[in-house]
């Protein structure tokens, strides 16, 4: 019925950031062991398995270099997603050869940092799209992550809009604020929400939230 559009709050650029760190340690622990793998072995195996082991040790200093001193130009930018990309890439062939040398160990550092870089995709995807409040007949939607948390008009005690902020105030004693995205809302909308508020008020029963 009405929508609020509100500031992310949910994607923070010190995450997005922590992540690429997480990343960068793991290709340059399993770098640095593999790039000092015993000849012996690296006969038996692979003989390019030194090499293997610079190229990620290498890598994983490039995502901190890039994070720390590059952060505005590369991660908080469209570049991001090109380094995600790159980050799945190398994982998901580090995965495969670990597996078919049966290295199990680095088999499982790989699939756990690759299901983390999966999921900070994901995350990110979602903390680009346009956030809003939405008010409908049976309530308040606040947006989470992959989903809208409801509440029902009886929890609510007020909800005010003004200096920049939506603030929801519970009867439970639960407060949520965000910043408006647009100052510019319309005095109909807080008039609608008191509305349904003041209907909805006799319904509230405090047990529930005991």
């Amino acid at each position: 019925m009405y929508e609020i559009p509100i500031q992310n709050q949910l994607l923070k650029t010190n995450q997005i950031t922590a992540m690429h760190m997480m990343v960068a340690i793991i290709f340059i622990i399993l770098g640095a062991i593999t790039s000092s793998v015993p000849k012996d072995i690296v006969d038996t195996y692979d003989t390019y398995i030194n090499i293997y082991g610079y190229i990620m040790l290498s890598l994983g200093i490039v995502i901190i270099i890039l994070s720390v001193f590059f952060n505005k130009k590369i991660i908080q930018s469209k570049y991001n997603s090109i380094l995600r990309f790159i980050e799945v890439i190398v994982l998901i062939s580090i995965l495969i050869y670990t597996f078919v040398n049966s290295w199990y160990l680095p088999f499982t550092y790989a699939t756990t940092t690759l299901l983390g870089v999966i999921f900070a995709i994901i995350w990110e995807h979602h903390g680009k799209k346009e956030h809003v409040i939405k008010i409908e007949e049976d309530g308040l939607y606040i947006p989470k992550f992959l989903r809208n948390q409801k509440l029902n008009w009886h929890e609510i005690e007020r909800l005010m809009i003004k200096h920049g902020l939506v603030t929801i105030d519970c009867r439970n004693n639960k407060l949520y604020q965000f910043q408006l995205n647009d100052n510019n809302i319309k005095e109909e909308v807080s008039n609608y929400a008191q509305q349904k508020i003041d209907e909805n008020a006799s319904k509230y029963d405090a047990d529930w939230d005991a």
